[in-house]
């Protein structure tokens, strides 16, 4: 499964070399090795969540370190290494040495072949309450809605919420380093030359799957178009629900056979001990109920938390999803409080769990 033509970078080199080359070769995880030999891995999602950055220094300063996968392992043990890193990507290496790197996007493109997945349809995989963004917002609101989601893509709706376009990330990129040559060139002569840019003058056209769809064509359309994303629509193209790479990935890493509710929570970060310890709380609970009432020994529960910032004050956005054999279920809330917006999930989960039950 993995990709074999590697481009890597000398982890002494500036950053600006490697947003280069991500930039070229539209990747978004870049190898960094020194003398032949495999350090680490520089993820330009990581990068954008920092406010501000200093294209000359060392590309070392912003290296993650990983796991590291071998070019013999099982293609679902990898899958679940690459799901529990929380990466886009994981290095594959032979005593040290970089042989190849395993991506999110490769294992769509094999899905297939790592499991069973023909009875699957779109619906029961889609995230629903999507998020989009409109044809007429500007660039930097959609940067923020990427960036909130952890996205590379992002569906456009028009004024109706019928799906107009998906941005990507890459477009962005090559907008922004245009105009920083057009500005290095004197082509700007003052802030009134440089007019708003919006969404619809970079998004590219709509692709899309409906409810009753096979994940598999949700698979070979995001392979095909190289999206990590496709939005799912009902019959009027309104945006129901979109189906990422993530979410497939949550899928084939369902843990088959082991006991226990495995939780995944993105969003957070250092100096979020508190809401750590109340997702993993109410988690802990919501567990065994699940064992007790449902009879569900094992399962894999997504939380991603977005923050929005509004008088002052924090809200909080948390959307989930429970996967259990044939469990795909997604809930999610809104509110001021944290606490709040997790228990309301754990408590919706119970009452369709409860409906379904009784079916």
């Amino acid at each position: 499964m993995m990709t074999r033509e590697l481009i890597t970078l000398e982890a002494s080199e500036p950053l600006s070399a490697a947003l280069t080359k991500m930039r070229e070769n539209s990747i978004h995880s870049l190898p960094l090795i020194k003398g032949g030999k495999y350090q680490g891995l520089v993820v330009y999602r990581d990068i954008m969540r920092r406010r501000s950055i200093q294209p000359r220094a060392k590309v070392a300063s912003f290296m993650i370190t990983t796991a590291e996968l071998s070019p013999d392992e099982d293609g679902l043990s990898a899958v679940q290494k690459l799901h529990s890193s929380g990466l886009p990507a994981l290095p594959v290496t032979d005593k040290k040495k970089l042989v190849g790197i395993l991506s999110r996007f490769d294992i769509a493109k094999y899905v297939q072949e790592i499991s069973d997945v023909s009875g699957i349809m779109a619906l029961e995989v889609k995230t629903v309450d999507p998020i989009s963004v409109n044809v007429g917002d500007s660039i930097e609101n959609a940067v923020e809605a990427m960036r909130k989601l952890d996205e590379y893509e992002v569906p456009v709706s028009d004024d109706s919420g019928k799906l107009a376009g998906v941005l990507r990330l890459e477009s962005i990129m090559e907008m922004t380093m245009a105009d920083r040559q057009r500005i290095q060139y004197g082509q700007y002569t003052s802030e009134k030359s440089k007019s708003k840019v919006i969404v619809s003058s970079l998004m590219d056209d709509p692709v899309s799957v409906t409810d009753r769809d096979p994940l598999s064509k949700a698979c070979s359309e995001m392979v095909k178009l190289r999206m990590h994303i496709i939005p799912v629509v009902d019959s009027s193209q309104k945006i129901t629900g979109v189906i990422g790479i993530d979410d497939i990935i949550d899928i084939l890493a369902r843990p088959a056979g082991k006991q226990g509710l495995l939780v995944t929570i993105t969003g957070l970060g250092p100096g979020d001990e508190d809401l750590y310890d109340i997702a993993y709380g109410l988690s802990e609970k919501f567990a065994q109920k699940l064992g007790k009432m449902f009879g569900v020994k094992s399962a894999l529960l997504n939380i991603h938390v977005i923050r929005y910032n509004t008088e002052g004050s924090t809200k909080y956005s948390v959307r989930t999803r429970l996967t259990a054999g044939k469990i795909y279920m997604s809930v999610n809330s809104y509110d001021w409080n944290f606490g709040k917006c997790v228990y309301e999930i754990f408590e919706g989960y119970e009452a369709r769990l409860i409906k379904q039950k009784k079916r």
